[in-house]
């Protein structure tokens, strides 16, 4: 499984990119990578291990029944999306089945950054605080907006009204209380030229914490 310690002895160092759901963060990880940063978005993990054929889906199908599927067998994920969010219990049953594959092909893609003499990765992982993943990490960045900002993008994106959106909000750490946690945060709320300003000094700042790192060995 993997832990902080899981590459001791290499130079890694990996970042945290975290925030609130509709704050911009895939941009921000866009814009890192377009920088030369390494990048991994963990919804993809996520995404891959519901696939149809996969021993999570065969348990996710057992757990939740055969209403979430569509007709070529994929899983629903909308509808899987509307069950979680209603029931909390269901959620941690969910997790329980995909985190550990997901931490799994994680693992597998920093070692295979490592053996590149990558130092620095960059992970998007959306709920990092929810789930207690913040220790793997040298350090934690935050992408905030404003809650009319977020519900604004939300309701765009997913075509969805002002209370769904809220109540998909409600289910996450406030954001105020995320960027308290964290040890760099990226105000995304103006245009697009301003948060390409924003993610230039993070990149900055992140080539600053990783070069003071290096120098402690």
């Amino acid at each position: 499984m993997l832990k902080k310690d899981s590459f001791k002895g290499s130079m890694l160092f990996l970042v945290g990119l975290t925030g609130g759901i509709g704050t911009g963060k895939s941009t921000v990880l866009a814009g890192l990578k377009t920088r030369g940063f390494s990048c991994i978005d963990v919804d993809k993990y996520a995404k891959d291990a519901l696939r149809k054929g996969t021993s999570c889906y065969e348990r996710v199908v057992a757990l939740f029944g055969p209403s979430i599927l569509l007709p070529n067998g994929e899983i629903n994920r909308a509808c899987l999306r509307d069950i979680i969010l209603q029931d909390a219990q269901k959620r941690r049953l969910l997790e329980d089945i995909v985190h550990p594959q997901v931490l799994s092909d994680l693992e597998a893609q920093i070692k295979a950054y490592v053996e590149q003499g990558i130092g620095i990765v960059v992970v998007e992982v959306p709920l990092l605080y929810e789930v207690g993943w913040q220790s793997l990490f040298a350090c934690v960045v935050c992408v905030v907006s404003r809650e009319e900002t977020a519900l604004r993008r939300l309701m765009r994106r997913h075509n969805v009204d002002e209370e769904t959106a809220k109540t998909w909000l409600r289910t996450q750490i406030p954001i105020q209380e995320k960027a308290k946690m964290a040890d760099f945060v990226v105000a995304n709320d103006g245009s697009i030229e301003e948060l390409e300003e924003k993610v230039e000094a993070l990149a900055k700042w992140i080539k600053k914490e990783y070069k003071d790192c290096v120098a402690v060995f």
